[in-house]
C-alpha cells in the first residue's frame, strides 16, 4: 500500500516539474534587433515595418534603418516590409536575444505605355459650325435690318524721329509729348497716339430696293490736326464702321485682312476660349 503511495507521489512530482519548466521556456523574451537596408544601393530604409509574424507586436525603422522589438509570445519569424518593396521574412530563435537584418529588393512593376494627346482646342469646334452657317447668318441675307454701333479707332506713329517731335503741329499737343516716354509700341519702342476717335451711330439697310443710312448720334475725336466737326471727323462713321466678318475678307483703312471666320481660318489665326454659352 505504501509502495503504491511513493509511486502515485513521484508521478505527479515529475508532471509538476515538466509543467514548470514548461512555463518557464514559454515566458523567455525573445528580442530582435538589427537594420533594414535597401538590397541595391546599401542605403537605410527608415520608417519600415517590422513585425513578429501571426502577431500585431511591431516597430518601424528609425531614420537609419534600425530596429529593436522583443516579445513573450512564440513567434517563428519576423517579417519587414515597406511601399515599394517586396516583404522578406526571416525565422526566429525564441527565447534568445539575436541580431537580424534585411535586405529588401525593390518591387519593381512595368506600367504599359501611356500617350497623353492633348486635346483639341475647345474654340474649334465653335468655329467650325460659325463657318459652316456664315451663308444663313450673313447679314446680307437679310431684306432689312438695322443696329447700333460703337466704333474707337486709334492710330498711333512709332519710330519717332526728333525732328518729327520738333514740327510745329507736334508741339501743339504738348500734352501728349509729354507722356511719349512713358507709351511704348510691342517692342518697347515709343510711340505718339495720332489720334483716337469714338463714335456711336445706328445703321439702316434696305434691299430692294437697295438704300443704306447711317445716322451718327455722337462723334469724338481727339488728335494732331484735328477737330470735333471737321472733314475727318465728318468721315470717320461711314469710313471704319461697315465690316462684314461673314466675308472672307475685312476693308480696314483701305487694307485687306482676312476675316477671323474666313472658310481657311486655321491657318491664319490662333483662338482663345475665354467663355461659352
Amino acid at each position: 500500500m505504501l509502495s503504491i503511495i511513493v509511486r502515485h507521489g513521484l508521478r505527479l512530482s515529475f508532471l509538476l516539474i515538466f509543467f514548470v519548466l514548461a512555463n518557464h521556456l514559454y515566458a523567455q523574451e525573445t528580442k530582435v534587433t538589427g537594420k533594414v537596408i535597401d538590397a541595391s544601393s546599401g542605403d537605410p530604409v527608415p520608417f519600415a515595418n517590422v513585425v513578429f509574424k501571426g502577431t500585431t507586436i511591431g516597430v518601424t525603422t528609425d531614420f537609419d534603418g534600425n530596429f529593436s522589438l522583443s516579445t513573450f509570445s512564440p513567434s517563428d519569424s519576423i517579417v519587414a516590409s515597406y511601399i515599394g518593396y517586396k516583404a522578406k521574412a526571416k525565422p526566429v530563435t525564441r527565447g534568445v536575444a539575436q541580431v537580424i537584418n534585411f535586405q529588401l529588393i525593390e518591387d519593381v512593376i512595368n506600367l504599359q505605355e501611356i500617350v497623353i494627346l492633348a486635346g483639341e482646342n475647345p474654340a474649334w469646334q465653335i468655329l467650325r459650325n460659325v463657318v459652316k452657317n456664315k451663308k444663313e447668318n450673313d447679314k446680307r441675307k437679310l431684306l432689312a435690318y438695322e443696329y447700333d454701333t460703337y466704333t474707337k479707332i486709334e492710330i498711333d506713329v512709332d519710330n519717332l524721329s526728333e525732328k518729327f517731335r520738333q514740327r510745329k503741329v507736334v508741339k501743339k499737343i504738348t500734352q501728349v509729348l509729354d507722356s511719349v516716354e512713358r507709351i511704348a509700341g510691342e517692342d518697347g519702342k515709343p510711340i505718339l497716339p495720332l489720334f483716337i476717335t469714338e463714335s456711336v451711330s445706328k445703321i439702316y439697310y434696305r434691299d430692294n430696293p437697295s438704300l443704306k443710312k447711317e445716322q451718327i448720334l455722337k462723334t469724338k475725336i481727339n488728335g494732331i490736326g484735328v477737330e470735333d466737326g471737321s472733314t475727318v471727323t465728318q468721315l470717320i462713321g461711314s469710313s471704319f464702321q461697315e465690316y462684314n466678318f461673314y466675308q472672307n475678307w475685312l476693308n480696314i483703312v483701305s487694307k485687306e485682312f482676312v476675316s477671323p471666320i474666313a472658310d481657311g481660318w486655321r491657318i491664319y489665326y490662333e483662338y482663345d476660349l475665354t467663355d461659352s454659352l
